[in-house]
């Protein structure tokens, strides 16, 4: 990395950019020649420079500059020289305000200007006419002027991360061709007010909060027909009321993840919408702030067969219609961490189907026709009860990563060998041993691959080659991440080990004559791990979780397993000595 004394920066065109120690460019004419000629971009980010350098005629062709990342306080007037400049980024600086006059950056297209603590602007910047995109955010503005009005070329304006609480006069008055606009971020800010634009194709208020007014009427006042997207995630409005207006709007994405929505709200807002192909009204985590919706709203939807992605997850789902059949062209779905207890038939009829998220449910099994799904590439069915997999499943022959951690597995499903395409899969946390499995790739780099972003789950239980009835729990899973069938597998060593072994009636420490009733042996008290299965969302627990297997439940599971031996016959006189 350069010094302070000296810093360079390689161009597009190979010319070599320096600065001397008091951060100006070099001047002498032989310099001029040979670095500056015919520069198009010029990068002083990152070079921690305290004030901007003095730029000179010798960069008339700079089209390029970026100044971010530094603690540069000011702009020097010199940089108003760069009569072709197109791009200025300034972001991450100490620029509270800037005191040059910008308007002489005729051709100026794009001006960034974020995260320098800005609290004023310049009045006159309505002079250029060329500014298409203007990225203000996460300053302290709480105003732009009026005068702003006047920008009638730019496109995109992200005011995002300040301190504003309402719409800004100029947005309301003017910016006649504004297609996107960021206002996400500022607390409480009212987004009731009328935007001027025609032209709205994209409105992200994100994250403002508890909004203390009702939700922006004008974008279904009938002005707008075309908008691409909308995300108003984590933005709660006072109430939701949607004019009566014959229009519908045609909108691409509809975010309003985490927005306290229930049934009714999003009947009114999904019904004044068509073309819809993206929505997601799920949640994060479910919350007081969260939506709720115990069945799938797909009847709202107007022309269901536009839907190609949909997210209702953690919203307490407890049903799925027979009629999501009729989103013919759905390719994701993430219905996780809901109360869940089965899927309908008609589910499988999704031939576009490449996304299924199904985890942290109460799923028992899975459709019997799954493998109709045959655009299918991910399966994420981890944290449910399933004890078996539909044998369609081996027809998935585009499935490339499948999820089953934590179910009521109590072998490898055979159809699992069929998945040739199949690149991640993670069977841990079922009642069986996965150290041993024999698949046609590599099961430890199937799992790896599935666990990239999932570093916090553990391993399944380790069976003792010197004896199938010992369990030992592996060193990599914490003592708060025991599954049900390890607290199972730990109940049966703990407390029939002793008397469901086989036993040596010729061992003379067998021998009942040798038992003294009035001195028996210290019998130490069982020990009980409490059978309880830790759930990413609250909506799985189950109190029945808390209670104990029924002991005969759990003999036939352990000999079914092959854990242990058969009961021995009753043999005729063996008890007659008990008197």
């Amino acid at each position: 990395m350069a010094t302070s004394n000296e810093i360079s920066s390689e161009c597009n065109d190979s010319t070599l950019i320096k600065l001397n120690g008091s951060n100006n460019i070099a001047e002498d004419d032989d310099y001029d020649k040979k670095y500056f000629y015919n520069t198009k971009e010029l990068n002083l980010s990152n070079y921690k420079l305290l004030n901007s350098p003095k730029f000179h005629n010798q960069l008339n062709d700079l089209v390029t500059l970026d100044l971010s990342n530094n603690n540069i306080c000011d702009l020097p007037e010199s940089i108003c020289l760069l009569k072709k400049l197109e791009y200025l980024i300034i972001d991450d600086n100490n620029i509270q305000r800037i005191s040059i006059d910008l308007n002489e950056l005729e051709k100026l297209k794009e001006l960034s200007i974020s995260n320098n603590g800005l609290t004023e602007l310049p009045l006159n910047m309505e002079k250029l006419q060329k500014l298409e995109i203007l990225n203000l955010s996460n300053n302290k503005l709480q105003s732009l002027p009026n005068s702003w009005a006047k920008m009638n070329n730019l496109l995109t304006l992200d005011i995002s991360m300040n301190l504003f609480i309402q719409i800004p006069n100029c947005l309301r008055e003017g910016m006649s061709k504004l297609a996107f606009l960021n206002v996400s971020k500022n607390r409480n800010m009212n987004i009731n007010g009328v935007i001027y634009s025609n032209n709205l194709k994209k409105f992200y208020a994100k994250n403002n909060g508890d909004v203390d007014s009702s939700f922006p009427k004008w974008i279904f006042s009938g002005k707008f027909s075309e908008i691409d997207e909308l995300n108003f995630e984590n933005t709660r409005f006072r109430t939701i009321k949607i004019p009566i207006n014959n229009r519908k709007i045609q909108l691409k994405k509809l975010n309003l993840q985490q927005c306290k929505l229930y049934d009714t709200v999003i009947e009114n807002l999904l019904i004044n919408i068509s073309s819809l192909e993206h929505l997601n009204i799920g949640n994060k985590d479910f919350m007081s702030t969260g939506n709720s919706f115990p069945v799938l709203p797909n009847s709202y939807v107007l022309n269901p067969e536009a839907l190609k992605t949909i997210n209702i997850a953690a919203t307490g789902l407890a049903d799925i219609s027979k009629s999501i059949e009729a989103f013919t062209n759905l390719t994701e779905i993430n219905i996780q961490q809901n109360y869940l207890s089965w899927l309908p038939e008609e589910i499988c009829n999704l031939k576009k189907l490449q996304i299924l998220i199904i985890s942290n449910n109460n799923l028992i099994m899975l459709p019997k026709n799954l493998g109709s799904m045959i655009s299918l590439k991910i399966l994420d069915a981890a944290n449910n009860h399933l004890s078996s997999l539909p044998s369609s499943i081996s027809n998935l022959q585009n499935l490339e990563f499948m999820d089953l951690y934590q179910n009521y597995l109590t072998e490898i499903p055979k159809e699992i060998e069929n998945l040739k395409n199949l690149k991640a899969l993670d069977l841990e946390l079922n009642h069986f041993d996965t150290d041993d499995i024999v698949l046609p790739i590599s099961y430890s780099n199937l799992l790896y691959q599935s666990r990239i972003d999932k570093l916090d789950r553990g391993k399944g239980p380790v069976i003792n080659e010197n004896n199938s009835d010992s369990i030992t729990s592996p060193s990599n899973l914490s003592s708060d991440t025991w599954s049900s069938a390890e607290s199972i597998q730990e109940e049966l060593h703990y407390n029939n080990h002793a008397i469901l072994t086989e036993e040596n009636w010729e061992n003379p420490e067998d021998f009942a004559d040798d038992f003294d009733p009035f001195n028996p042996p210290p019998i130490p008290p069982p020990k009980w791990e409490t059978p309880c299965v830790f759930y990413e969302n609250q909506f799985n627990f189950c109190p029945a979780d808390l209670h104990p297997p029924r002991i005969k439940d759990v003999i036939a599971e352990a000999r079914a397993n092959g854990q242990l031996s058969p009961p021995l016959p009753i043999i005729e006189g063996q008890f007659d000595d008990a008197d």
